[in-house]
């Protein structure tokens, strides 16, 4: 079985929100990396490294990372 894939997500984002609704609603299983935007995390190490852009969400699927920085719904067709 393969590692469950990392959402990157903020809580306050509606667009991450979509992701992780769409992760939990698929059955996908995954791990929750919350990025906090209003410190700037998304800005230092190890996110900025993920995708520099500094965007949520972001998924990697073991090495893959998709980013959708306007909708999570690219995120939810990844899952499904």
């Amino acid at each position: 079985m393969a590692a469950p894939i990392k959402i990157y997500y903020f809580p306050g984002s509606s667009f991450a929100r979509v992701a992780h609704y769409g992760a939990i609603a698929t059955g996908v299983p995954f791990e929750q990396v919350i990025v906090d935007l209003l410190s700037g995390a998304q800005l230092q190490p190890p996110f900025s490294e993920i995708l520099p852009f500094g965007q949520v969400p972001t998924i990697d699927d073991n090495g893959f990372i998709l980013a959708e920085v306007r909708r999570g719904r690219c995120c939810c067709c990844w899952l499904a």
